[in-house]
């Protein structure tokens, strides 16, 4: 269950929260515009953003505005801004960013969150956005450790052990199994795949994402209408309450734990900007690498908020 506060992300979206049965939202299947959605959907994740602000007394940094993207445009095609947070201390949030971009015929609006390394609590990531006359998702809970989870078979399960690292491995999952990827979790992902017009993406294949995405990552496609603004809001809003539960809730690491999290860390922040940086450039052209870095923030001073 959320805690309450959690609840009050959910409370602050449009329309009538998903049902604990799933996301099949039976409102009016009414297409909507490029525009109209990407306001709807940023809106929504602004709205679950300035909520976590407020509740782990975020503090808003200067850095996209110093590297020039606290608003840009991109080939004069669209329009977007980044916006950047961290927390010092105990909340231990190392680098929270909110990047939204959007032009006449697709958008952007993504919420990323990199935890410093007191606690074991997974980054996060949020994404919503429009292209192709339908309505992009995208949702991760990256875990702070390897747990092999690359390795999970068609049925769920996991292959027997015969190393010492896939002993390691399973027990981690275990750990993570009781903390974070619960039952109710895991059922919480398959209700939002289940949505009304959703369509699955095939895991990815590239080699650095893998091993790094956590079990309850989704990637998919819903129809460019109400309800699938609606599904998509509601999805983004739930996972940041969840995440925002577990930082409030969650026991610091031991000193040994703290120095492994935070190596494995800063390996993890490189390679994703890495990927993103490609994902960009593609979609955007050159600017696009500037734009990644810009919401990746600054690598080599990755917690200097959040483990200070």
């Amino acid at each position: 269950m959320f805690a309450p506060m959690a609840l009050h992300v959910l409370a602050l979206l449009p329309g009538s929260p998903p049902s604990r049965s799933g996301f099949r939202m039976r409102s009016p299947v009414l297409m909507t515009s490029t525009e109209s959605a990407a306001a709807a959907l940023s809106s929504a994740q602004a709205s679950a953003l300035d909520n976590v602000v407020s509740v782990l007394s975020l503090e808003e940094k200067g850095y996209p505005s110093e590297v020039g993207f606290d608003s840009f445009t991109l080939g004069g095609a669209g329009a977007g801004n980044v916006r950047a947070f961290d927390a010092p201390g105990k909340t231990n949030v190392a680098w929270c960013s909110k990047l939204d971009f959007v032009s006449a015929d697709q958008s952007l609006s993504r919420i990323t969150a990199w935890c410093g390394p007191l606690t074991d609590v997974p980054h996060l990531v949020v994404s919503t956005g429009v292209s192709g006359g339908g309505i992009d998702l995208s949702i991760d809970f990256r875990p702070r450790a390897d747990a092999g989870y690359e390795l999970r078979q068609p049925d769920g399960t996991y292959p027997e052990p015969t190393s010492r690292e896939a002993f390691m491995q399973g027990s981690t999952r275990v750990e993570y199994s009781k903390a974070f990827f619960t039952e109710e979790a895991t059922a919480w992902a398959a209700a939002v795949c289940a949505a009304e017009g959703a369509v699955v993406h095939p895991p990815s294949t590239d080699g650095r994402l893998i091993a790094l995405q956590g079990p309850l990552m989704l990637n998919l496609r819903l129809p460019l209408s109400d309800n699938g603004v609606n599904v998509a809001s509601h999805a983004c809003a739930s996972a940041v309450a969840r995440w925002v539960e577990w930082m409030q809730t969650t026991d610091e690491l031991n000193r040994l734990k703290v120095t492994t999290t935070y190596a494995r860390d800063t390996k993890l922040r490189a390679t994703l900007f890495g990927v993103d940086s490609e994902a960009l450039t593609a979609r955007f052209g050159e600017e696009g690498r500037s734009l990644a870095a810009a919401d990746a923030g600054p690598l080599d001073e990755a917690y200097v908020g959040g483990a200070s």
